[in-house]
């Protein structure tokens, strides 16, 4: 093939291209950027002629930028710098993106963690072709089958446009006709949303990542908000919404959907919309939906026979009437109260397998997730036997300096990379994860976000976390108490047990799950 012209070449640069590593795929003809079009196993797809199939960037600028040969429908882009395996692989992100070179540009600034392809066109996920693959304009038109072969059930597809998709209504009717055919393959369609410049410059993700580089754009693609009702394709009509009514098994169906939701915005608009649907109140949606977030039975009031066999709470308790395996409780008290220390020494002799107000402590390794400011830190955790040796990944104890829930990524390494090494997780402190999230801790929108998230992670393991929380009004009732109480397992508030015994603190609990009773305890 020919070689790039230089404007080509500096085309390509701009755009965060290098164009030596595409040598073969791009190619200019006369005054044409040529960008020949691959399928899955690497071969050029071929047009209506049975040449290369070949779609042209057109030099100077005009209207189409890209032009695909006559009468020959459209085909997706897949670039050669796509890491192999990752178009079947439903576990990668799949990201559909307007245009060739946006592509090309994505994976050279993100080679791996997501599958970038490209349609010619916002809407070119249809043509044309008939069964035998042969286009006629009078045909009707139907979904690409190259589209068709790529793996979606239950796989994100996030669909990745310019910045102006706001403004462009066919654009905006693009992206959402996308959202409902992949998600009538199985998918699980979001939109990214990338912002435009300050002086409303457009940006596409080319232009984007020039500007403001991969990581910037990871984050917005981390973010990427669902597209449309966030249910399966049975669950909505033939337009991707809300069916006008319900069945038994579809309605339990939703609520089981709802209750894995951890948008508490979305969750609140399904309400509302559903509500009416469903014959019910507000308060009793979500009602149900809690109900199957603590794994409520809806056979009704009365126990069943075989569960007196189950197996005994005793066995899962780290300290007697305090914390259980696979739970978050929640350690409150005013400043000076000696909620830190106390939480602090908790961890000290779960790490050394001593004892703790007179329990005998299980040898556990100990991850604090320490949010606050300071050099305060390092001087607690030697007081406590903490050493420097000891410290590291797998070992007894460790700690972390930076952590969002609101992020999917540090959600991610939660879960994946910091859960599997540790035993007993130390959260310090609810007051600067709530002003590192720029939500109000006294709201339940702080729990529904932060709080309850965590409280997953942890359901179900055989992993513990004791989260320290300020509180301000120094009684039982916490800030964002009701929330927050029916979030975690309990809620234990430290106060001085009297203002002539200084060194007494006494510690009383409000466990959110009534099977358990917890008494008070004082510290000498």
């Amino acid at each position: 093939m020919p070689n790039l012209r230089k404007d080509h070449i500096e085309y390509l640069k701009k755009r965060g291209v290098d164009a030596e590593l595409l040598k073969g795929n791009y190619f200019s003809d006369g005054s044409d950027l040529c960008i020949c079009y691959l399928d899955p196993e690497g071969k050029p797809y071929k047009d209506s002629t049975g040449c290369d199939y070949i779609v042209r960037r057109l030099f100077p600028t005009g209207k189409p930028k890209f032009k695909a040969p006559l009468a020959s429908g459209s085909r997706p882009y897949l670039s050669p710098l796509m890491p192999e395996g990752y178009l079947e692989n439903i576990n990668i992100p799949l990201v559909k993106i307007e245009g060739p070179v946006k592509v090309d540009a994505c994976y050279q600034a993100i080679p791996t963690g997501f599958c970038f392809i490209g349609l010619t066109g916002t809407w070119n996920t249809r043509d044309s072709r008939d069964e035998n693959g042969n286009w006629n304009r009078d045909n009707p038109t139907r979904l690409l089958p190259e589209l068709k072969s790529i793996p979606m059930r239950g796989r994100k597809v996030i669909i990745l446009f310019d910045s102006d998709i706001e403004d462009n209504i066919s654009v905006d009717d693009a992206a959402t006709d996308i959202g409902n055919w992949t998600r009538k393959r199985g998918a699980r369609p979001h939109r990214c949303t990338i912002p435009s410049e300050p002086n409303g410059a457009k940006n596409g993700a080319d232009d984007f990542l020039v500007r403001h580089g991969a990581e910037a754009l990871q984050e917005h693609l981390d973010a990427a908000e669902v597209e449309g009702w966030p249910f399966p394709a049975p669950l909505l009509d033939s337009k991707g919404e809300l069916k006008r009514s319900y069945s038994p098994s579809e309605e339990q169906r939703l609520f089981s959907l709802c209750a894995d939701l951890q948008d508490h915005r979305i969750v609140d608009a399904l309400c509302r919309k559903l509500c009416r649907r469903l014959g019910m109140t507000r308060s009793e949606m979500v009602n149900r939906i809690e109900d199957v977030r603590d794994g409520v039975s809806e056979r009704g009031l009365f126990g069943d026979i075989n569960e007196l066999d189950a197996p005994d709470i005793d066995g899962r308790w780290i300290f007697p009437g305090i914390l259980l395996k696979g739970e978050v409780i929640i350690i409150s008290g005013l400043s000076g109260t000696g909620k830190t220390l106390f939480t602090y020494a908790m961890g000290s002799a779960s790490r050394r397998g001593g004892s703790f107000l007179g329990m005998a402590a299980p040898k556990l390794r100990v991850c604090v997730l320490q949010l606050e400011e300071g050099g305060s830190f390092g001087r607690r955790m030697k007081a406590f036997g903490f050493t420097k040796e000891e410290c590291g990944v797998g070992k007894s104890w460790n700690f972390i300096r930076s952590f969002n829930p609101l992020k999917a990524s540090h959600m991610e390494m939660l879960k994946k990379q910091v859960l599997p090494h540790y035993d007993l997780f130390i959260l310090d402190s609810i007051r600067e994860m709530s002003s590192g999230s720029g939500l109000n801790e006294a709201l339940a929108e702080f729990s529904h976000q932060l709080i309850r998230p965590l409280v997953k992670v942890f359901r179900g393991t055989d992993k513990a976390m004791v989260v320290i929380d300020h509180n301000a009004k120094g009684t039982d009732q916490i800030a964002g108490g009701d929330d927050k109480r029916a979030a975690v397992w309990g809620v234990f508030n430290m106060r001085k047990a009297s203002e002539h015994a200084e060194n007494n603190i006494t510690i009383s609990s409000s466990c959110s799950r009534a099977s358990v009773i917890c008494v008070s305890r004082v510290i000498g």
